[in-house]
């Protein structure tokens, strides 16, 4: 994946340098400004560095938006998006705290309510957990 292939120092974040060396990897060649620009974007957590979780999310966001049809290779984003941000257990499914826990990793902006009714709305069979399915429908949902 793009991620680990810039993570040059293996330190599971990318800082702003590796940033940089990666967008000239695939012929960009950002000001400093730009690069700045991109680092606050993908630093959803503020904290300097961009994680794999962060990348997965802007790089989901940014397919939706370059795609002109259909939804080619988002539902494979959606599931490294369920694997590494939401699915803390490992095991496939997503209860409604880790639903929760994995929106604030996102930084999503929503009252307790809120986040409750979105795992109803996207839990489709009731059984009380969300599966990759679900999730996907649901990113689907509330990307465009």
């Amino acid at each position: 994946m793009l991620f680990q292939q810039h993570d040059v120092d293996g330190s599971g974040h990318l800082e702003e340098a590796e940033v940089l060396h990666m967008l000239g990897a695939i012929g960009e060649d950002p000001t400093a400004a730009q690069a700045g620009k991109l680092m606050q974007l993908l630093d959803r957590d503020g904290d300097g560095k961009v994680s794999e979780a962060e990348f997965v999310l802007w790089a989901f966001h940014h397919q939706l938006e370059q795609a002109s049809k259909g939804h080619e290779g988002v539902e494979e984003l959606a599931g490294r998006i369920f694997d590494q941000v939401f699915d803390l257990g490992g095991d496939g499914k997503i209860d409604v705290n880790e639903f929760i826990v994995g929106l604030e990793r996102c930084k999503a902006d929503l009252s307790y309510d809120e986040k409750h009714e979105m795992f109803r709305e996207a839990d489709e069979n009731g059984g009380g957990f969300i599966d990759k399915h679900e999730f996907t429908e649901l990113m689907l949902k509330y990307s465009n």
